[in-house]
């Protein structure tokens, strides 16, 4: 009997420890239930993506940019040829998202460059000396990552003609001046949260008038004229460009 005895003296000794223990950590469960308990945060599935970021739908953003493009030029009148055309310049604007797979955006092109063609035999060189073009532009995603970006643009803009043959070179006196049209599409491609890559194909359209133009004859001899009407000059040209996101 005392052995017994003995025996369940050092059992519940052995007991308490324990059972002190575990009724103070089911306290501390009961009272994290309490009125002051605050669940654990669950962690993110997933990080926003860069393409997230850039079209919360409260994001708009100034961006300065680069743009140049390159194709033909063509004037509009019968037995015209096409020559080579370039272009290149400044892009700012302003973007805004609609909702995450929509943007539009404001902005305007600063371009110089060089149209050439030929007319009935005659060379025809354009310097462009400056083209402002507003334009606007509504963009849209294209799967997971890139954007595709129509535009559309008015602007006007001042170049320096020559044309010439074996019989005579004819030059404006002054700059021509005129209006300038603009239709394409771009493809956008985010290399990261502030910058992106363009590039697409457009159709620009220039109407100058060159007022008063000299010719100089093979034989020396120089006069004065006002063409009739406005030199009307098409320009197809793919396009290449990026955009900073400040």
């Amino acid at each position: 009997m005392a052995q017994l005895t003995t025996k369940l003296i050092k059992n519940a000794l052995v007991l308490l420890p324990l059972t002190l223990h575990f009724s103070h950590v089911l306290a501390d469960e009961t009272d994290n239930w309490g009125p002051n308990y605050t669940p654990p945060k669950t962690p993110a599935l997933h990080e926003p993506s860069e393409l997230d970021k850039r079209n919360d739908p409260t994001m708009g953003k100034v961006y300065l940019g680069l743009i140049g493009g390159f194709g033909q030029a063509r004037s509009t009148e019968k037995g015209s040829t096409a020559g080579a055309g370039y272009v290149g310049g400044v892009d700012v604007g302003f973007i805004q998202n609609t909702t995450n797979f929509t943007r539009y955006s404001f902005g305007l092109e600063g371009l110089v460059g060089n149209l050439g063609f030929k007319d009935d035999g005659t060379t025809v060189d354009a310097s462009l000396n400056y083209a402002l073009i507003f334009k606007g532009t509504y963009g849209y995603r294209l799967g997971s990552s890139l954007m595709g970006e129509a535009k559309a643009g008015i602007g006007f803009g001042s170049a320096d003609f020559e044309s010439k043959n074996d019989e005579v070179t004819v030059k404006n006196e002054e700059a021509a001046t005129g209006m300038i049209y603009v239709l394409g599409y771009d493809v956008i491609v985010p290399m990261s949260t502030n910058l992106e890559l363009l590039a697409g194909f457009s159709w620009t359209h220039y109407s100058f008038d060159l007022g008063k133009v000299k010719a100089t004859l093979a034989d020396g001899s120089v006069f004065v004229d006002t063409p009739d009407g406005n030199t009307l000059i098409n320009q197809p040209k793919v396009e290449l460009g990026f955009r900073y996101l400040l």
